[in-house]
């Protein structure tokens, strides 16, 4: 069967619930002075880099530089003399929060990665959103859309619970990623094996969990369309419980998945950013 139908089928099999926070709910996350240094300071360093990268020149372009021009002219050099042209592109980057029970311990760090990256990476050119997701009920996915520089995660209607609906978190975050000219990423953070199950008992007392081999061609599905529409779906998966490696390579293609120690959430994960950010500011 093909795998595209089934992430469709996979859609209708599930009940949607859009779970949008106010920041009035929101518990703050508290981040210690280093880390609201080591926010500024990655700031800082992103706007040097910005500042270099808009003196490149090239030999054609939208503007002469006249004085540079000139020298060159005299010297006998080059000339590559105009402001490069900039693509125009934005930097899109959703980041996608396992919110099953299983992630109680991590969570905390995953809030204050997101804290962070949200102040490092406040610039116009920059769309930045974070949601979360989970199922609490059977044949329902929770998804919890924060507001934008959310000062956290956890309310009274947004606390990390249930299982893990894995493929639907990425069809449903990819929605609106697809269709501009922007560096598109989405960026998974889970502890496990996608789980899910259907509602009711099941026929002829079968169980409604839908199988693990479904599970990984449903995300393999909708990474694969998202590719299609030039959206990188990244997956970083904290610990050791997870499915195997082909079919990790399976649902986000090899390279595209690192599997992390649980106290290494943050600094991985910031890292990772960050290399994508400047790989993009080096292209713009």
């Amino acid at each position: 069967a093909d795998p595209r139908q089934a992430a469709s089928a996979a859609v209708i099999k599930a009940d949607l619930n859009i779970v949008n926070i106010r920041r009035t709910e929101l518990v703050p996350v508290v981040l210690s002075p280093e880390e609201r240094r080591i926010a500024e300071n990655w700031k800082r360093f992103f706007q040097r880099v910005m500042g270099v990268l808009s003196q490149r020149t090239d030999e054609a372009g939208p503007e002469l530089i006249t004085e540079m021009y000139i020298q060159q002219k005299l010297a006998g050099h080059p000339l590559s003399c105009y402001r490069r042209d900039s693509t125009g592109r934005g930097f899109r980057l959703k980041i996608v929060v396992d919110m099953s029970g299983s992630m109680v311990g991590t969570f905390p760090l995953v809030e204050k990665l997101c804290a962070v990256l949200q102040h490092a990476l406040d610039f116009p050119f920059v769309h930045l959103d974070v949601i979360g997701f989970n199922t609490t009920e059977k044949g329902c996915v929770n998804i919890y859309v924060f507001p934008k520089r959310a000062a956290g995660l956890t309310s009274s209607r947004s606390s990390v619970d249930g299982i893990t609906p894995l493929s639907h978190a990425i069809q449903v975050a990819g929605r609106d990623m697809g269709g501009t000219r922007d560096d598109s990423h989405i960026f998974v953070l889970t502890d496990g094996v996608p789980v899910y199950q259907l509602k009711g008992a099941g026929e002829k007392g079968r169980s409604n969990h839908v199988d693990m081999d479904t599970l990984i061609n449903w995300t393999a599905a909708a990474t694969s369309e998202l590719r299609m529409q030039k959206v990188k779906t990244w997956c970083f998966m904290i610990g050791s419980h997870r499915p195997t490696d082909k079919q990790m390579d399976r649902m986000f293609s090899p390279g595209f998945w690192r599997e992390i120690p649980q106290g290494d959430v943050y600094d991985s994960s910031f890292q990772f950013v960050v290399d994508r950010f400047l790989q993009y500011l080096r292209s713009r």
